[in-house]
């Protein structure tokens, strides 16, 4: 079962887009981004060389991307929250600097809540702590 406590805390703290979190989310969840969207991706993992850039497998060998900035926009962040969580509800507000949350519902009953500094950082807190109890629900 994956826990994603440490990754959750370090995008609590963070104070916007972070390429090192974007690819800290993508590693831990296998998620290559949009333009990946096969179905026989795995090993996602970040490049030795390159701080920006992916590296997976999918069903034609061998592949590479940027890595997607879900820290730092929205689009990215909905695309991942959306591919992770198909059919959730999702509700981002922002009232000032003061309140930024972002809250994920598969139904009217349960509800995962992010709170950051950006609506993006949000929604990724927001998508790792329901995927997490999922995987707790799943586990019990």
């Amino acid at each position: 079962m994956a826990d994603y406590s440490d990754l959750i805390a370090r995008l609590e703290k963070a104070e916007g887009g972070d390429v090192a979190l974007d690819l800290a989310v993508c590693v831990a969840l296998q998620w290559a981004g949009p333009h990946a969207v096969g179905s026989g991706i795995q090993n996602v993992r970040r490049s030795d060389d390159e701080d920006d850039w992916l590296f997976y497998e999918d069903v034609d060998g061998p592949c590479c991307d940027l890595t997607p900035r879900l820290s730092a926009s929205l689009d990215a962040a909905i695309a991942l929250t959306e591919k992770m969580l198909p059919g959730w509800r999702m509700a981002l507000v922002q009232d000032g600097p003061k309140l930024v949350e972002a809250i994920l519902s598969p139904n009217s009953m349960d509800s995962e809540i992010g709170r950051a500094k950006t609506l993006p950082i949000a929604l990724l807190i927001a998508t790792l702590k329901a995927l997490q109890s999922l995987e707790q629900k799943d586990a019990a």
